[in-house]
């Protein structure tokens, strides 16, 4: 079953997605507003994870001209936490804009003080050093604005966010999220780690609740305790999804 722990084969296509518009931005920007988001599926599943990034370009005029998305590659960032798609999204901005006067937005706090300290995060000791490394001159005239996440119209009535900061959030957080989606493992390799790891739960429990008899009474029985009808049902579902996957795997 070892095949369980490794790594799923991605999906055959290209992950890298962006408006017919995308090659014509830059080199230089002035005045633009720039949503960077990152997203990640299955992260509870280290041989699952799948991070992906977006980059969602407004002019001046807050009319929406350019975006760029995708799931990031493996070789980027092989834990694909989420967190990689927005740092990953800043380096697909300043692989295509060499730099300019323009307000990059960002709700992810961390990614924000990398992006305003771009020689701190591509020092050595930095876990993404390699994904800041050459970025300072790019991004050394860029205001950098931390944009609340998660929030709702309430938000806007409250003035916690303006309407426009919301939408261009939203975008970018839908965008990270096709790609990121785009990588995704298939459903029968998630059914198999989720019923792998609902049956290591049980032998814990089980584990637990002997340990307590065996205290209690000196002997050790098959059930510490009468299962429930509920996790008989529990246990039977997990065992045919194992099952399925150990067929699936010899085929």
């Amino acid at each position: 079953m070892s095949e369980l722990f490794q790594r799923p084969p991605r999906p055959v296509g290209d992950y890298l997605q962006f408006s017919i518009s995308w090659p014509d931005l830059g080199p230089y920007l002035d005045g633009e507003h720039v949503f960077v988001d990152g997203s990640g599926y299955d992260q509870a599943y280290p041989s699952l994870r799948t991070a992906g990034f977006s980059v969602v370009v407004y002019d001046s005029g807050l009319r929406l001209i350019a975006e760029a998305w995708g799931a990031v590659p493996l070789s980027e960032a092989p834990e694909q936490l989420a967190r990689d798609g927005e740092d990953y999204g800043v380096k697909v901005l300043t692989d295509t804009v060499a730099g300019g006067n323009y307000r990059l937005c960002i709700d992810c706090l961390a990614t924000v003080r990398c992006a305003g300290s771009p020689e701190e995060a591509a020092s050595a000791n930095s876990q993404r050093a390699h994904l800041w490394a050459g970025r300072a001159e790019r991004v050394q005239d860029v205001t950098v604005v931390k944009v609340k996440a998660h929030l709702d119209q309430k938000a806007v009535r409250d003035g916690l966010i303006s309407q426009f900061e919301l939408d261009g959030n939203a975008r970018a957080d839908m965008r990270a999220k096709e790609g990121a989606s785009a990588a995704r493992a298939a459903t029968d390799d998630i059914h198999v780690l989720e019923g792998c790891q609902a049956l290591a739960r049980q032998a814990a429990q089980f584990a637990a609740s002997q340990e307590v008899h065996i205290a209690k009474t000196g002997s050790w029985t098959p059930w510490a305790s009468e299962p429930s009808d509920s996790s008989i049902w529990a246990r039977g579902q997990t065992m045919r999804t194992v099952k399925q996957a150990a067929s699936r795997l010899r085929n």
